[in-house]
C-alpha cells in the first residue's frame, strides 16, 4: 500500500508531464493566452501535489492554507482558460473568486477554534464548484460547433465536479486525523488517487479540445470565403453538385447592382463593407436548409432545396425586396443597394451542374438587362439545349 507522500509525488509527477507540454506549446506560441491561462493551472496542480509530498519539509499549515487554495485556483484557471479559447468575454477575478471565499470561511473557521479537518471539504467543494464553472462554460462554447470530444469533456469535467463533492461529503463525515504531523484518514489516499485521475484526464482533453478547435479552424477556412465568412465557390459548387443529384431544387445566381458605382463613390473599404453586410443580411432572410456561396467578385450563389419554380420565385422576391431596405453602414457613410437574380430549378438529376448554371447565368444576364432589381427565372418549357449566352460578370 502506497503511502500518501508516494501519491501525491505520483500525482505531481503526473501532472508535471502535462505542465511541460503546455508551457511548450504556449512558448512556441506566445499569442495563444489561453495556452498560458492552462500552463498555470497545470504548473499550479504540480506546485501543490509537490507540497503535500512533503508535509514535513514544507509544513502541515503551509499545505492546509496555500495547497488547499492552490488546488481550488487550478479548477478556476482552466474555466478561465475555456473562456479565452473560444472567445468568451472574462475578467482574471473569475479564475480565484472561489477560492478568495473560501479563504475567507477558512479564516472564519481558525478564528471560531474549529480544528483542520473542518477546513478540508471546503476545499472539495471550492474545487467542484469551479469544475461545474469549467464545464459550463464547455457546454455552453461548443453548442453547434463539430468538436467530437466536446460532450466528453463536459462529462468528465461534470464529474470531476462531482467527485470532489462527494469527496468533500466524505470528508464531513469522516474527519481526517493528525498524527505525527501527518494528515491520516482511511479514504484519503483512494480519493487521491481517483481525483488524480480525473485531473491528468481533464488536462488531456483540455489538449484535445484544442487541437480539435485548430482542425474545425482550417476546415472552416478552407471551406468559407475570407471576408464574408460564407462557403466559397469550391465548396457551394459542391453542395450545389450534390443537391442537383439527389433532392433536386432551385439554384440562384444573384449579381450586387452596380458595385463599382459603390467603390468609386464609398472606396473599396465601402465596397467591403457592403458585401459583408450583404451577406448577413441575406442569411438572416434565407430559409434554414438554403445554400448560400460566394462566387467570386459581386457575385454569389444560392441553393434552394426541394423549391420549385413558384415557391424558388416567393423567396427570392422576397430576398430581393428585403435587402433593398437593409441599410448598409461604411463609417459615416449609409446607402442601400439592390440585387439582380437569375435562377433554374434543377429537376433532372442526369444533368451536369455546369448546364444548370448556365441556365441561371442566362436568366441573370436578362435580369441585368431588362433594368437590374429584379428576379428572372428560366422558363418551365425550356429546351433542354445549352443556351448559347453567358452573362459576363461585371458591375
Amino acid at each position: 500500500m502506497l503511502d500518501l507522500s508516494t501519491v501525491f509525488l505520483y500525482t505531481a509527477l503526473l501532472n508535471l508531464a502535462v505542465a511541460i507540454a503546455t508551457t511548450v506549446g504556449w512558448l512556441s506560441n506566445h499569442r495563444q493566452k489561453e495556452l498560458l491561462i492552462w500552463c498555470l493551472a497545470a504548473w499550479s496542480i504540480v506546485v501543490g501535489g509537490m507540497m503535500m509530498a512533503m508535509p514535513k519539509t514544507v509544513g502541515l499549515q503551509a499545505i492546509e492554507y496555500i495547497g488547499g487554495i492552490v488546488y481550488i485556483c487550478m479548477a478556476g484557471l482552466l474555466a478561465l482558460g475555456f473562456k479565452e479559447f473560444f472567445g468568451l468575454r472574462y475578467r482574471w477575478w473569475e479564475a480565484f473568486v472561489v477560492s478568495l471565499v473560501v479563504s475567507i470561511c477558512r479564516v472564519g473557521l481558525k478564528v471560531m477554534d474549529f480544528p483542520i479537518s473542518a477546513h478540508v471539504p471546503l476545499i472539495y467543494l471550492g474545487t467542484a464548484a469551479n469544475l461545474v464553472f469549467a464545464a459550463t462554460v464547455i457546454h455552453r462554447a461548443t453548442r453547434g460547433r463539430k468538436l467530437p470530444s466536446s460532450r466528453l469533456a463536459v462529462v468528465v469535467y461534470s464529474l470531476f465536479a462531482f467527485a470532489n463533492a462527494v469527496v468533500a461529503a466524505i470528508a464531513a463525515v469522516s474527519p481526517l486525523r493528525i498524527e505525527d504531523g501527518l494528515p491520516v484518514a482511511s479514504w484519503l489516499g483512494p480519493t487521491s488517487i481517483l481525483l488524480a485521475i480525473f485531473t491528468l484526464s481533464a488536462f488531456l482533453l483540455t489538449i484535445v479540445l484544442k487541437l480539435e478547435r485548430v482542425s474545425e479552424d482550417h476546415r472552416r477556412l478552407a471551406d468559407t470565403d475570407y471576408l464574408t465568412g460564407i462557403l466559397n465557390r469550391r465548396r457551394f459548387m459542391e453542395e450545389a453538385e450534390l443537391l442537383s443529384r439527389t433532392t433536386g431544387g432551385a439554384i440562384a445566381l444573384i449579381d450586387i447592382d452596380h458595385f463599382k458605382r459603390i467603390n468609386d463613390t464609398h472606396g473599396h473599404a465601402g465596397g467591403d463593407d457592403a458585401l459583408v453586410q450583404f451577406c448577413e443580411h441575406v442569411v438572416s432572410a434565407m430559409p434554414a436548409n438554403a445554400v448560400f456561396g460566394r462566387l467570386g467578385g459581386e457575385e454569389f450563389g444560392l441553393c434552394l432545396p426541394r423549391h420549385d419554380h413558384a415557391a424558388a420565385t416567393i423567396v427570392l422576391e422576397h430576398l430581393r425586396s428585403a435587402i433593398a431596405t437593409r441599410e448598409i453602414r461604411s463609417g459615416k457613410s449609409a446607402f442601400y443597394l439592390t440585387f439582380s437574380c437569375g435562377f433554374t430549378v434543377m429537376d433532372r438529376d442526369d444533368r451536369a451542374l455546369d448546364a444548370w448554371v448556365v441556365e441561371a447565368d442566362q436568366s441573370l444576364y436578362v435580369a441585368k438587362t431588362e433594368g437590374r432589381n429584379r428576379v428572372v427565372a428560366t422558363p418551365v418549357n425550356r429546351e433542354p439545349s445549352t443556351p448559347t449566352h453567358v452573362y459576363s460578370r461585371t458591375a
